[in-house]
């Protein structure tokens, strides 16, 4: 069940150059013609994946020959490739997308499909792993037959299994007038755009209102799963500029009592068929990522996915002489009794960190008393988070310490900030906030 075909061993222009040498060998002996012909084609659908002539295959138990995205804890087939940059993980050159032998997942619905490409792609797949298929378009069949020369095949190459269907005019925005009360453990969109130009505003209401839709339908510990092009989804950005002008997906799955769980590469071994409602090819980029969102509230998500929202908050430090039980002068300017009181107001699955605090002496502040500012940044660790719940936890807090230790008034009551990515933590240090927190006045 292991295919290897590196720098150490042959070339891949090579193999296939030979693979039909043998093809042409053996054209007497059916058998081996069909085995080689399923070979030369899966080796063919790998090579498009590949960015240089030598790379390597892992196969599963099951030695299914396609190539599918990682997911944690299953089984997976990677393609590793070797550059003169040296090897990369596999988990970085993953592609496809993931059919799992999950208990929990018996159906799958496919939202605005194209051509029904998609779908045709992986329905044997499916039902091999006792997988119901629904594919769905929001054309009306006879609308998706003009518009796409493929339309037929693809619905028939679908239907052909008993366990998997195809319905036309679904609106994926409204998934319950198409469904009722129908549940589903895996909801797919791949690569979901508004039918005109380039719109943020309305690619952003798109995908808000797809995941609203989406998490009505979705079961118990199902998933719904979003391909995306490169730097569309926000959660790789590395500048908050990028996370600003992308769709912010995180966000909106906290919107609609979702987290984002994981998010993975994504190459689409399909037809590329729907641009604007035509039978037309679109570009992804070279990096198109899968969106992993869940309702599972209390496990918590990777660092590196989590949602927050922060905001400052000013205490006046008591003079040295001045007792403030339970806590000690030291105990508020290091932040541990300030974390431990905002603490005991959070719910379960929000984690809450002081990354920075500054003291600011009277002849700072203005004011006859020294002035300690903390910036307290609330994450999404294990329970959806959006500002207006972020800025009910501030009112809370600024509450729960202001029983203990004097908040500087007129620095109360201010909304929290939007919700960034946890990863951006770090260049909000490095600029604005510490320009905040240096103009205390």
């Amino acid at each position: 069940h292991t295919l290897l075909i590196s720098r150490h061993g042959i070339p891949i222009n090579l193999f296939l150059t030979s693979l039909q040498s043998l093809i042409n060998s053996f054209m007497h002996c059916s058998a081996t013609l069909a085995v080689l012909v399923f070979l030369a084609a899966r080796i063919s659908e790998c090579s498009a994946f590949c960015r240089s002539p030598s790379f390597l295959i892992y196969n599963n138990a099951r030695s299914s020959a396609k190539i599918f995205a990682t997911e944690r804890s299953h089984s997976r087939l990677f393609v590793n490739v070797e550059d003169s940059l040296g090897q990369l993980s596999p988990e970085k050159l993953a592609t496809g997308p993931p059919i799992t032998e999950k208990d929990d997942v018996r159906s799958w619905l496919i939202c605005g499909d194209g051509d029904l490409s998609f779908s045709a792609s992986i329905a044997s797949e499916a039902a091999e792993h006792g997988i119901n298929l629904v594919a769905t378009v929001l054309e009306d069949k006879e609308s998706h037959q003009n518009v796409y020369q493929s339309s037929d095949k693809h619905q028939n190459s679908i239907s052909s299994w008993h366990s998997h269907s195809v319905f036309f005019g679904v609106d994926a925005t409204d998934l319950s007038s198409s469904f009722n009360d129908t549940k589903f453990d895996r909801i797919q969109f791949n690569f979901p755009h508004w039918r005109g130009k380039s719109n943020i505003k309305r690619n952003r209401e798109l995908l808000d209102q797809f995941l609203k839709s989406a998490s009505g339908s979705l079961s118990e510990n199902g998933e719904i799963h979003v391909a995306l092009c490169q730097g569309q989804g926000g959660a790789t950005a590395d500048t908050l500029e990028g996370w600003r002008q992308s769709w912010m997906a995180a966000e909106y799955g906290g919107k609609n009592g979702l987290l984002l769980r994981n998010v993975i590469p994504f190459q689409p071994h399909y037809d590329l068929s729907s641009h604007r409602g035509v039978d037309r090819g679109f570009k992804v980029g070279d990096l198109p990522k899968l969106y992993i969102f869940d309702a599972q509230n209390g496990h918590p998500v990777p660092e590196q996915y989590q949602l927050c929202c922060r905001h400052e908050l000013h205490i006046e430090l008591p003079p040295d002489s001045v007792e403030t039980p339970p806590f000690s002068r030291h105990d508020i300017t290091d932040g541990g009794a300030i974390l431990s009181l905002i603490e005991s107001i959070l719910p379960n699955g929000i984690r809450v960190e002081i990354p920075a605090r500054k003291v600011l002496e009277p002849s700072e502040s203005g004011v006859e008393m020294s002035i300690v500012i903390f910036l307290i940044v609330y994450c999404a660790e294990a329970k959806p988070l959006t500002r207006e719940e972020a800025d009910r936890y501030r009112v809370d807090a600024e509450d729960v310490v202001a029983k203990h230790i004097p908040l500087r008034a007129n620095r109360a009551g201010r909304l929290v900030s939007r919700p960034f990515p946890y990863p951006l933590l770090d260049e909000l240090l490095a600029g604005q906030v510490r320009r905040s927190l240096g103009n205390a006045r």
